[in-house]
C-alpha cells in the first residue's frame, strides 16, 4: 500500500510492504534517495492487524496493533501531493 508521484525511475513515494519474513517494510523516497526499514512483528498469522506509519519529517515510526514495531531516522523531503 502506498502513494507514488513521478516516473518509475525518479519517484517520490511512501509505501508499506509485506516482507518475505512476514513482517512489514516501510519505504520513503524523495525522488533521489530512498529509505527503507523493516519491523519484526509477524503480520501473516490469520488475524487482522492495525498498522500505522508516522513520519514527522525526521523520524519514521511503524506501529502494529498499537505497539511500536520499528523506527528509523531520516531527513528527506518526500512530500507527495494530495492529488
Amino acid at each position: 500500500m502506498g502513494k507514488l508521484e513521478g516516473s518509475t525511475t525518479a519517484t517520490i513515494c511512501y509505501m508499506l510492504q509485506i516482507t518475505d519474513t512476514e513482517g512489514l517494510r516501510a519505504y520513503i523516497s524523495d525522488g533521489s534517495t530512498a529509505d527503507a526499514f523493516a519491523g519484526t512483528t509477524d503480520v501473516i498469522d490469520n488475524t487482522w492487524h492495525h498498522v500505522v506509519l508516522t513520519w514527522n519529517g525526521s523520524l519514521e515510526v511503524l506501529y502494529v496493533d498499537g505497539e511500536q514495531d520499528a523506527s528509523n531516522t531520516q531527513n528527506r523531503n518526500a512530500q507527495v501531493k494530495d492529488t
